[in-house]
């Protein structure tokens, strides 16, 4: 018995005599062909799926040559695959991982469920028409982390893994503010804190230090902190507005200038 080992959705060409019809039953179905001027006869076998199959050739014969048959093991491989990839950096809170399978011809593959393991984190994914899988990393602190993506593969296609490091780092801020002028007992300084996108950034504490003496608050939804200064005695002050950083987010600062001014008296 002869064997012939093809790749899965490729044909299987069997020499012959030139114009003779030649039946292929393989797995219950029968196929039939013509050959051409050099002999050849290709039987198109994409639905063939991975594994080993008997083949039975046949010619029946016709008014100069006899019949002649012949058994052939068809070895279907599965098809090769791999995942594209590459080592990416986000800031915190931002990070989406990407990456592609395709099998051995660059094909991109559908509905194909790739696991990613960031150190013990595992996500999971179903590639889209274009082979591309997304992950949302956005919980991840701030440090480096090892990648490994993995593909387990099916009846048709050969598993496939890939690796990629993921660096996540703080998000810049930065806090706004405007000088202030007011009058004794009404003085109050609002700052604002935002990424480096320009996004209000809510639960950060943010410290004024003005006049040797410091003021604490926590910015709202909208970034927001106010400072009241109603105790500061008529003067020209310059205070510093800052924020320590946290997990996700670089420290930053700003200076206000703030003018408290006499109360005006009316002698009637």
């Amino acid at each position: 018995m002869k064997q012939k080992q093809i790749l899965f959705n490729e044909p299987i060409k069997v020499l012959a005599l030139s114009n003779k019809n030649i039946t292929l039953t393989i797995n219950g179905s029968k196929y039939s062909a013509l050959s051409d001027k050099n002999g050849k006869v290709v039987f198109n076998l994409n639905s063939l799926l991975p594994g080993n199959h008997i083949a039975n050739l046949k010619f029946a014969g016709d008014t100069t040559h006899i019949a002649s048959s012949n058994t052939s093991s068809v070895v279907v491989a599965k098809v090769q695959t791999s995942i594209i990839t590459q080592d990416v950096q986000f800031t915190y809170g931002s990070a989406i991982l990407n990456a592609t399978i395709q099998d051995y011809k660059g094909n991109s593959l559908a509905n194909k469920n790739i696991t990613l393991n960031v150190e013990g984190r595992i996500y999971s994914a179903i590639s889209n028409s274009k082979g591309i899988v997304s992950f949302d990393l956005k919980g991840l602190e701030v440090d480096n982390y090892n990648a490994l993506f993995t593909f387990e593969g099916t009846n048709i296609y050969v598993n496939s893994s890939a690796s990629a490091t993921i660096v996540v780092k703080r998000e810049s801020t930065v806090i706004t503010v405007n000088n202030v002028s007011s009058n004794y007992g009404e003085t109050v300084v609002t700052a604002y804190i935002y990424d480096a996108n320009r996004k209000a950034l809510s639960g950060k504490k943010l410290v004024l230090s003005i006049d040797g003496a410091t003021y604490e608050a926590t910015s709202d939804a909208n970034g927001k902190v106010s400072f009241n200064l109603s105790k500061l005695i008529p003067n020209k002050y310059t205070g510093t507005i800052s924020f320590d950083g946290d997990k996700g987010y670089n420290k930053s600062r700003a200076s206000v200038s703030v003018t408290v001014n006499k109360i005006k008296t009316i002698i009637k």
